[in-house]
């Protein structure tokens, strides 16, 4: 009789047991395809945003050729086809960056550096200004979500892009360090500096880093002195999985 109570309870335990172990799953599972479908969002808004901006500025420029052409200033058309290629290129960039981030090979901070030390490299050899690199060896190993790798990225490739577009510089600095708990990147250049109220193109790309960081939990504090340089300094909470 006592065996047979025994049985029956260690039965009832085991029971008890599958079920939440199932219904944990099913929450995991639940969890994970609300993640997925958050990215997949996300990726979708990107490539609208980016394709569908630079498909109706291409369209609108290969209607401006047509009328140069028309109007016999085949100068001016071809200044036009110009900015067509330019744009183009960058969409093709702004893709190839989407499907590298989703890409999960590519989940480690020393793959997203090498990616950003060598879009540095090349962006600023083609206006010769020296490029120069600091990458704290353990900040090589801390483990960002992909979100985060991502608004990451965008935020230091806008500072290195307004540094090549504006800064009229000769040196550009990239540092990333493990600063206490925090996680800290400088991008500091030479040039001449900078009031962003004053420039809306940079005003507004500052802006969008700001956004970016705060949504990361993190700031973006920016210094700019004429004719001293511009110093860009983000500091994002550390990953959980340092020490």
């Amino acid at each position: 009789m006592i065996i047979s109570i025994l049985l029956i309870t260690t039965l009832n335990l085991l029971s008890l047991v599958v079920v939440i172990y199932l219904l944990w799953l099913r929450r995991k599972r639940q969890k994970l395809m609300k993640q997925l479908e958050k990215i997949r969002l996300r990726i979708a808004r990107d490539l609208h945003d980016d394709i569908g901006a630079t498909l109706s500025s291409i369209s609108f420029y290969a209607e401006a050729v047509k009328q140069r052409l028309g109007g016999n200033k085949p100068d001016e058309a071809i200044q036009i086809l110009d900015k067509m290629g330019v744009q183009s290129r960058e969409m093709i960039g702004s893709m190839n960056d989407i499907v590298w981030m989703v890409n999960p090979s590519h989940d480690g901070t020393d793959q997203l550096l090498e990616r950003l030390e060598d879009y540095g490299k090349g962006l600023f050899a083609s206006k010769g200004i020296v490029f120069m690199c600091y990458f704290d060896p353990e900040v090589m190993q801390a483990k960002f979500l992909m979100d985060t790798r991502r608004d990451l990225y965008l935020i230091c490739k806008e500072s290195l892009n307004n540094a090549a577009k504006y800064s009229e510089c000769n040196l550009v600095e990239f540092l990333v360090k493990k600063s206490g708990k925090d996680f800290e990147v400088i991008i500091k250049d030479n040039g001449k500096g900078f009031n962003a109220e004053e420039n809306i193109k940079i005003g507004n790309g500052l802006l969008n880093m700001k956004v970016r960081a705060e949504q990361l939990g993190g700031i973006v504090n920016i210094v700019s002195e004429p004719n001293v340089g511009t110093s860009i300094r983000l500091v994002l909470p550390y990953p959980h999985n340092w020490g």
